[in-house]
């Protein structure tokens, strides 16, 4: 549990210099790699973008809160309630 807290605190911190401000250019919000359907594929797309920096399919599809246009890790927690603790399901990106 401590090595993913460091883990998640890491990942905040360098995130936390490179924010990326998104755009609705995407249908579906979640979609991360485009392929039309929100699943496990597109929150593997996300944590790439985060720990690798590899720009997803679908950039603006990331900001799954849509509270400020900006992709922070909390949308990737967003996307994980959702996944797996049934939380609210991402809004909508249009």
């Amino acid at each position: 549990m401590r090595k993913l807290f460091i883990l998640m605190a890491g990942i905040a911190v360098i995130f936390m210099f490179a924010p990326t401000t998104a755009s609705a250019e995407c249908g579906l919000c979640g979609d991360a790699n485009g392929d039309g359907q929100v699943d496990i594929s597109d929150l593997v797309a996300m944590i790439d973008y985060f720990i690798e920096f590899e720009w997803p399919e679908c950039p603006a599809a990331m900001n799954v809160d849509c509270i400020d246009g900006v992709l922070w890790m909390y949308d990737v927690t967003y996307m994980i309630d959702y996944m797996f603790n049934g939380g609210p399901a991402p809004c909508d990106c249009e």
